[in-house]
């Protein structure tokens, strides 16, 4: 406050040219008014990434009329939202003080395999993004990577999704089938032999040797299917041979 006037018992104004006659004691009340420039403190506090605590940001200085309520206003923080405050009486000794805590805001991201959602997450702003601990499993391939995903992201204020992409599997089985043909000119399956290829390229079938039989060149490579379904099918020809009766060295 700052003094204002002076005011007699008659609630007369007194001032440094007014004549008082007195022949007894004097009384003279002091008339305040309010200061306009009076200094309050706004500070600001956001919520740690960590924990649900909150560390002092900064701080504003505003002024308002002694005995009147604050006019403190929120900041606007990238990532984060303002929480309910109250204004408050300013004080005439300058040490109002109004506290703004801001929440920190959290975001969606969005672990993505094969079109669906692997695992989906709300990741304070600001905080470190953590690739899901166990990785997703295709059949047939092997995980490379979280396409879009970068060691040391944070989260911004949008949305994030990440795309497993993959390896073709080199370990991937097909089946080799050897065919041989029997004496009535049928083929009967003898041994179903599971090899491993690289998944989407073609099988490296070969054939076996047995005695008395040929394979057949004209079989197929195929493409080894990543759940292991492919079949190479080698057939072997039954060889004829010669016979010779032979009686007294004349055939």
């Amino acid at each position: 406050y700052h003094l204002l006037n002076w005011i007699d018992e008659n609630g007369a104004m007194v001032t440094a040219n007014t004549i008082v006659k007195v022949t007894s004691g004097h009384e003279l009340k002091a008339e305040w008014a309010a200061n306009e420039t009076t200094p309050y403190t706004v500070r600001h506090y956001q919520q740690n990434i960590e924990s649900d605590s909150y560390t002092q940001y900064g701080k504003d200085v505003k002024y308002g009329k002694t005995d009147t309520d604050t006019i403190a206003l929120a900041n606007t923080y990238e990532g984060f939202t303002s929480k309910e405050f109250s204004q408050k009486k300013i004080g005439g000794d300058g040490l109002t003080v109004v506290e703004i805590y801001y929440d920190r805001n959290s975001y969606t991201v969005n672990w993505i395999s094969e079109g669906e959602t692997y695992k989906t997450e709300q990741v304070k702003y600001g905080a470190s993004i953590q690739p899901p601990t166990e990785k997703p499993t295709k059949l047939g391939y092997v995980f490379k990577a979280w396409s879009g995903f970068n060691e040391g992201a944070v989260m911004g204020i949008i949305q994030q999704d990440f795309t497993a992409t993959w390896t073709p599997a080199t370990d991937t089985a097909y089946t080799v089938n050897h065919i041989r043909e029997d004496l009535n000119g049928e083929y009967t399956i003898l041994e179903k032999v599971t090899e491993k290829g690289t998944t989407g390229e073609h099988t490296l079938a070969s054939p076996k040797t047995y005695n008395g039989f040929t394979a057949d060149i004209d079989y197929a490579q195929v493409e080894i299917k990543a759940d292991g379904s492919s079949v190479v099918s080698i057939f072997y020809n039954r060889n004829s041979y010669d016979i010779a009766w032979i009686a007294n060295n004349i055939n």
